[in-house]
């Protein structure tokens, strides 16, 4: 379940996401990663030789350092919406 991602139509706490670990991460994709100690989902983009990872308007984007090894846990193919 997802708590407060607001990335590319995930937009509710509670969504169910369906992750694909076998697909390897592309600029585009929304991704979740291992960051700083907890999964999170963002947008992946790569900026000259920067990794960049972003999210909704008004939240500032994660530039990955490059002496990171960012880890990234899987692709987000779907994800369901409760409505109730």
């Amino acid at each position: 379940h997802v708590a407060s991602a607001y990335v590319a139509g995930i937009r509710q706490d509670g969504d169910l996401l369906i992750v694909d670990r076998s697909i390897n991460a592309r600029p585009g994709h929304t991704i979740v990663v291992l960051w700083e100690g907890g999964f999170t989902v963002k947008k992946l983009y790569v900026r000259g030789n920067r990794i960049v990872l972003a999210s909704s308007a008004g939240y500032p984007p994660i530039i990955v350092p490059e002496d990171i090894e960012l880890d990234v846990w899987g692709v987000v193919r779907s994800n369901i919406h409760f409505h109730v």
